[in-house]
């Protein structure tokens, strides 16, 4: 039997109190991640991931598990960064929404995501800036599709980079260059998203728009919000399926039916 909330709630206490090597899933991301890190063009784009890498390389050969989710952590965050160059139309456009620059999600959300994946499914992230988050989701836990929405064409540059590195193929991947609120979602049953703009004005009509175009889905749909953002704009069509202080997982009605089955076989 499966209890999604119970599993969510497991996987957040082991990596929260236990550390990120309590789950076996970290390490598909570590191995990516140093792949990643080795790969010369991402050594020229960001020069600190040599360092990094030798230092991650090092504390798992001293067997120091302490530094090396530290190095892990370091490691990700130069990755995770790489490539925020904007032309001044979309910079211009990033700042009339109000949009905040390359959140790190962190490694956290990507093992509690992939309890909600099978491989039929299809996952879109808003605002993904490189990509790093849905790419190391497509390496954690191969899936039909992901789809990455970012206004920064340099950011998406990167990412197909980081994508060819890992062998993700032209299928698996598909990226959309311009406003994340105009994202065609037709297919998607998982959207992940780390609040991209600021709670002003500006930001509260692209949440309503993003949720608008979530709740109009004709089909069964979770999110994934992380500093959440969405609450109070999904409206009934949605409940939360599971909270914790770091992120909101909401579940379409329609979807419970699926959760039903999961939970009694």
């Amino acid at each position: 039997m499966i209890d999604l909330r119970k599993n969510l709630d497991r996987e957040y206490k082991n990596l929260l109190f236990q550390g990120i090597y309590s789950e076996p899933g970290v390490f598909e991301i570590e191995e990516a991640l140093i792949r990643l890190a080795e790969d010369k063009r991402v050594q020229n784009l960001v020069p600190e991931v040599a360092g990094s890498l030798f230092a991650l390389r090092e504390a798992r050969e001293a067997g120091d598990m302490e530094k090396r989710e530290t190095e892990l952590l370091s490691l990700y965050l130069a990755l995770h960064g790489a490539g925020s160059r904007y032309k001044k139309e979309e910079k211009d456009k990033f700042r009339a929404s109000q949009g905040i620059e390359c959140l790190p999600g962190g490694i956290l959300p990507l093992v509690l995501s992939s309890c909600l994946i099978d491989r039929g499914s299809v996952v879109a992230d808003l605002g993904c800036g490189n990509g790093l988050q849905g790419l190391l989701l497509q390496m954690l836990r191969p899936h039909q599709k992901t789809v990455q929405a970012e206004l920064c064409g340099e950011l998406i540059s990167t990412g197909r980079l980081y994508q060819e590195i890992l062998g993700l193929d032209t299928q698996s991947v598909k990226w959309f260059h311009g406003d994340i609120s105009e994202v065609l979602l037709g297919g998607v049953d998982l959207v992940y998203m780390y609040r991209p703009v600021r709670p002003s004005k500006q930001g509260f009509e692209i949440y309503r728009k993003i949720a608008g175009r979530i709740s109009a889905l004709p089909h069964a749909v979770r999110v994934i919000s992380l500093a959440d953002c969405l609450n109070g704009y999904l409206g009934d069509a949605f409940y939360i399926l599971y909270q914790n202080d770091f992120l909101t997982v909401f579940s379409s009605v329609e979807a419970q039916y699926t959760e039903r089955i999961l939970n009694e076989n």
